[in-house]
This record gives structure tokens, C-alpha cells and sequence, in this order.
């Protein structure tokens, strides 16, 4: 059994629906756009949207057009306090510290 598989169809529509929106941010997209994107019916649609609006992946404008929500902050926000960047580049900084004779801090 490959890798793609195993994989969840339903969280595969979710992350397609969530990359949707995120390219249309600044507009926000529509229900009806959602659908005919992913090749789906409008109620299929309707209910991922409606379920990632509840879990607040996604949010409506006064329009009804869908936006990225307030949660996908929290779950960014949750990763760079475990993953920093100071932490990950300070292999790199020393490296070029060593090839350049140079200090190198960060800032």
C-alpha cells in the first residue's frame, strides 16, 4: 500500500479547500467558486466549508465570501514556539562564522 493510499481523502478536500481560500484572500471566495474548483456538488461543499468554519479554519465576510480564520494564527502561533528560526539558522551562522572568520549574530 503507497504513502497516497493510506492518505485521507476527506483531509485532502479540507487542506484543497483551505489552499482555495488562502489564494483569494484578499476577496475572500464564494461557495459556488469553492465547488466548481474542487469538482464537487455545492452541498458537498457547503458542509466542509461550514464544518472548517466551526472549527474556525475559516471565516465569512458580511458578503458570504470565505476567508482563512483566526485559528490557522493559533495553530502558526503554536509552531514557531516550538520551532524558531533563531534556532534553526544558528547551524548555518556558525558555519559562516567559521568560513568568514567573521561574528555572526543574530538580530
Amino acid at each position: 500500500m503507497t504513502t497516497t493510499q493510506k492518505m485521507s481523502s476527506t483531509v485532502l478536500k479540507a487542506f484543497a479547500i483551505l489552499d482555495l481560500v488562502a489564494s483569494k484572500e484578499d476577496r475572500g471566495i464564494s461557495l459556488t467558486t469553492v465547488s466548481e474548483e474542487l469538482g464537487t456538488s455545492v452541498s458537498t461543499a457547503h458542509r466542509y466549508l461550514i464544518t472548517l468554519e466551526t472549527l474556525g479554519a475559516v471565516e465569512r465576510d458580511d458578503s458570504g465570501r470565505f476567508l482563512l480564520g483566526t485559528k490557522l494564527i493559533e495553530l502558526a502561533g503554536a509552531y514557531l514556539r516550538d520551532h524558531s528560526l533563531q534556532g534553526a539558522s544558528e547551524p548555518f551562522l556558525d558555519q559562516l562564522a567559521q568560513e568568514t572568520g567573521e561574528t555572526v549574530a543574530p538580530a
